[in-house]
């Protein structure tokens, strides 16, 4: 569990290599999401930076959509952020819910 911006949030487990983001998307089950790119980098500083979630440092979508082809991405091992086509289909994803 982390807070970012008053919500408490809980992760699901990582799914390395989910697919696309289309596919990545369609793959988390309700009442878990994508998390955005604020709320993914918070994740990264209160949970994984400190070893409180043992996770692959590696890429992970957010739900941070750029344009009609882009969506933006975190690294877990860089701490890069940046745009990434949605068709990009090695990209991970950490579901989140609001608690």
């Amino acid at each position: 569990m982390f807070e970012w911006d008053g919500l408490f949030l809980e992760t699901a487990e990582p799914v390395y290599e989910a697919g696309s983001y289309d596919e990545a998307k369609e793959s988390i089950e309700e009442p878990y999401r994508l998390p955005t790119l604020e709320e993914l980098k918070a994740l990264f500083t209160e949970l994984v930076e400190p070893g409180l979630l043992d996770i692959d440092w590696t890429y992970y979508w957010s739900s941070t959509e750029v344009d009609e082809n882009s969506v933006m991405i975190l690294n877990f091992d860089t701490g890069f952020e940046g745009k990434f086509y949605r068709d990009m289909d090695f990209v991970s994803v950490i579901p989140v819910k609001e608690i």
